[in-house]
């Protein structure tokens, strides 16, 4: 049970960070959704490749899977807090 749970709280922590740094670097000027989209997936893959290495299995990553989807939330949560579109000027 600990293990499930270290497995969803890693999927989180790695997948926010992760995608926060690869849509800063990536996808700059891509719309929210498609900004958190992009940077959980390169975040989530970047999670399998490494868990593979660390558990001596190349499917341990799927492990993660529900850690990434709620690290996806969270990223699609404050990208859209953050985000002015273009309908919104300074009056």
């Amino acid at each position: 049970m600990a293990e499930l749970l270290g497995f969803l709280i890693g999927g989180i922590i790695w997948t926010y960070l992760f995608g926060r740094l690869a849509a800063r670097i990536a996808f700059k000027d891509y719309p929210p959704n498609t900004k958190a989209l992009y940077g959980s997936t390169i975040a989530f893959g970047f999670i399998c490749f490494v868990a593979s290495f660390g558990f001596d299995n190349s499917l341990a990553g799927i492990f993660y899977a529900p850690g990434a989807i709620f690290g996806f939330i969270l990223l699609r949560k404050d990208y859209h807090k953050a985000w002015i579109g273009d309908e919104h000027t300074f009056d």
